[in-house]
């Protein structure tokens, strides 16, 4: 029973990690992957054609894969999954913000951002898409564990149902590894790349997600430990045995 927990833990890490900040709730909105620090910002220097009509900025928005938070409300945004574009999402949360701005096309605002990052800053959204595309997969293979992890708990399929099974959960491991690199790696990249000296000019602070790469990391050591844990409990333990019943022979 204790691989079906592994499974369920792993499958509810990695989702929470893909609805972060999808909604303003304390453990949801603390899974922000990169949060901006905008407490220090220099207006003038990153919106320098409005910032005499700017009178609110709020002091940090918590980014998520499907959504993102400030300090007083979270924006889902499921309809651009896959589509991070960490330009868009200030410039919306600057025009929600401003009363004034909001007739402001947001082609014509002009928004500076570190030299460094900008340079860059279509590889680093490539990266952001191609983990949170592996995280979908994984997110599916881990559910196609549990439930098969499930059924053989119930009941043992045969030698060619654990072949299925056995590769599906090494798959999963796989992609999950393959995932939570590729994410440390090019959230730290981008956080080095935006954060700069000319970043320090404009007040710009760029924060990796901890809690974030802590989740999926964890998630990564569970799958290795359910690996492990499974040599130990070989599905055959699972194998109902059929009793014959014999009938006495009659001379």
């Amino acid at each position: 029973m204790i691989n079906v927990f592994f499974s369920a833990a792993i499958s509810v890490l990695i989702i929470l990690a893909l609805v972060g900040c999808m909604r303003n709730i304390a453990v949801v909105k603390s899974l922000d992957f990169i949060e901006l620090d905008l407490s220090s910002i220099a207006k003038n220097k990153v919106f320098p054609t409005i910032y005499s009509d700017i009178s609110t900025i709020p002091s940090y928005i918590k980014i998520g894969l499907v959504g993102y938070c400030t300090p007083d409300l979270c924006v889902g945004n499921s309809s651009n999954f896959a589509k991070f574009d960490i330009e868009k999402i200030i410039i919306d949360v600057l025009i929600s913000s401003n009363s004034v701005i909001e007739n402001v096309v947001e082609s014509s605002i002009d928004l500076v951002l570190p030299n460094s990052f900008s340079n860059y800053i279509n590889t680093f959204n490539k990266i952001i898409d191609g983990f949170t595309i592996l995280l979908v997969v994984w997110i599916a293979l881990s559910i196609i564990t549990l439930i098969l992890k499930i059924v053989f708990f119930v009941f043992y399929r045969g030698f060619i149902w654990s072949i299925i099974y056995n590769f599906i959960r090494t798959l999963s491991s796989i992609v999950g590894v393959v995932c939570a690199v590729l994410a440390t790696v090019g959230l730290f990249y981008g956080r080095k790349e935006f954060n700069k000296n000319d970043g320090d000019d404009l007040g710009l602070d760029l924060i990796v997600g901890k809690v974030f790469i802590i989740f999926l990391w964890v998630a990564v050591a569970l799958s290795f430990i359910d690996q492990i844990f499974s040599l130990f409990t070989p599905s055959y333990f699972n194998r109902r045995v059929r009793r014959q019943t014999v009938h006495p022979i009659i001379v």
